[in-house]
């Protein structure tokens, strides 16, 4: 836990230009707003394992291991991912529904694999973790690998990645959220529409016929790209099948 804390407080303030941790904000106390004590109090006691979303989180981890994992010290490893996000007031890491959780499924396995090494029923831990695993696996996107649909191009991905291989090395890029790991190699990209980001990009490429909905909502994309593409500062490279890509002028 003290190694999380060094981490969050002063490594990643090291290497953030603005010396700080971005997302303490979310987190009460840490920001620059300052609850009551009372409040925070409450925040971290009650607030740690309500509402019921934080306690099903729990519970659904747990229950992939048949609960077992609970009886290996290695368990603790997990525990200062949990109390950070049940910390936070962003309700996105409350739930399993994204992606926050990934971080600690080898921990519970890893001390899964600690119990089961020590004298007891194996074989029925075993059976009890793929039950449980074979129930919650459609709650997930794994699941989707078993629908026809997840196997098939959807073929404005072929202009998408036709339109990035427009853009040059090296080049300061604003990009909508689902394209930017595509640039990340080659690339200096931040999100389009996100605040704070790299101003006046070189390029911007936009998925304005599906944006995602973050940073910013869909009508708050698709008016921010109408305002950069009327404020004359860029040219229209090109606009297909909803993906249009600009380029600052000279």
């Amino acid at each position: 836990m003290l190694g999380s804390f060094l981490e969050m407080l002063v490594v990643i303030p090291a290497f953030n230009p603005g010396g700080t941790f971005a997302y303490s904000s979310s987190v009460p106390g840490a920001g620059s707003a300052t609850p009551g004590v009372g409040e925070l109090l409450l925040h971290y006691t009650v607030g740690l394992v309500t509402p019921d979303t934080k306690a099903q989180t729990v519970l659904a981890l747990l229950s992939v291991t048949g609960f077992l994992a609970v009886r290996s010290p290695l368990l603790w490893a997990a525990l200062p991912t949990l109390l950070w996000r049940f910390a936070s007031d962003n309700q996105a890491y409350w739930g399993t529904g994204y992606h926050y959780s990934a971080v600690l499924m080898p921990v519970l396995f890893a001390a899964f694999v600690d119990v089961l090494t020590r004298p007891g029923p194996v074989r029925y831990a075993l059976a009890a973790s793929a039950a449980v695993t074979v129930l919650l696996l459609p709650q997930f996107p794994l699941w989707q690998l078993t629908q026809p649909a997840t196997w098939h191009t959807d073929p404005r991905l072929a202009t998408a990645r036709r339109l990035m291989d427009r853009i040059p090395d090296d080049a300061t890029v604003a990009a909508s959220n689902r394209l930017v790991p595509q640039l990340t190699n080659r690339t200096r990209v931040s999100v389009f529409g996100l605040g704070g980001s790299r101003p006046d990009p070189e390029w911007i490429i936009d998925d304005s016929a599906q944006p995602q909905g973050w940073p910013i909502s869909p009508d708050d994309d698709r008016r921010l790209l109408s305002e950069v593409r009327d404020n004359g500062r860029y040219r229209t490279v090109a606009d297909q099948d909803g993906y249009v890509l600009l380029q600052r002028r000279p």
